[in-house]
């Protein structure tokens, strides 16, 4: 280590010196753990945070390699545990889930019509036809607006101003715009991005699952920088 100063001062102290150098050390590293992993296992890789594609609670190759380098790091490290935050964004996510979200309430109006027949069926059990989803679009998109849209005397939807575009295209993007944020949906959704990670680390990385913690999620509105990320943290067991 480079000293400035006069060895003949009656304060100078290398002890104390070096001391005042390890205390720092210490507190950077306590301050930026994944820095002090990212040094240790020669990347620049962040390793506090896995990122998802908008509406995907999936771990895509790039983050599981990322994963796999933590995993390695931590089982040399057997004091060390991870936390896991799950986090979702409305701005960001929503409209990559909306269409599910119709999707569901399509569902939802099919397992009512067959309850008025006697068959009752669940709605989460329910797998629409590609006919099946276009009748119901039709008669939900002609029953929200119905000055936009009728049925001609064949029986096929119609706009009423066809320069709008294509029927079911411009039925599917205004009914879904009409869908607001799901709050519930977006929790599951923190919460399985959360849950993929500690899954990815223990079955893929072969991390102890008691080392692994899942806390709760949480929803924000808007992503920094649209980076949808999930947090990682480090504690010492």
């Amino acid at each position: 280590m480079p000293i400035k100063g006069s060895m003949d001062d009656p304060e100078f102290s290398v002890g104390k010196l070096v001391l005042d150098v390890f205390i720092n050390l210490l507190a950077k590293v306590a301050a930026s753990p994944f820095t002090a992993i990212a040094s240790f296992l020669g990347s620049d890789a962040d390793f506090s945070v896995v990122t998802f594609a908008a509406g995907s609670a999936e771990v895509n190759a790039e983050q599981g390699k990322k994963l796999d380098d933590l995993a390695s790091a931590l089982q040399q490290k057997p004091e060390l545990s991870l936390e896991v935050k799950g986090m979702a964004y409305t701005n960001q996510d929503w409209p990559a889930m909306n269409d599910a979200a119709l999707n569901d309430k399509l569902k939802q109006i099919h397992a009512d019509e067959l309850k008025k027949a006697g068959k009752d069926r669940r709605a989460e059990y329910i797998e629409l036809s590609e006919d099946e989803y276009q009748r119901l679009l039709a008669d939900l998109f002609i029953q929200t607006f119905p000055d936009l849209a009728d049925r001609s005397i064949f029986g096929t939807p119609r706009l009423t101003y066809p320069d709008m575009g294509e029927f079911y295209t411009v039925a599917k993007n205004m009914l879904t715009a009409l869908i607001a944020p799901d709050q519930n949906k977006l929790n599951i959704l923190a919460l399985k991005r959360a849950r993929n990670i500690a899954r990815y680390m223990v079955e893929t990385s072969a991390v102890e699952q008691t080392r692994i913690f899942v806390l709760d999620g949480k929803v924000l509105t808007e992503a920094e920088d649209n980076q949808l990320n999930a947090d990682l943290s480090l504690v010492v067991q």
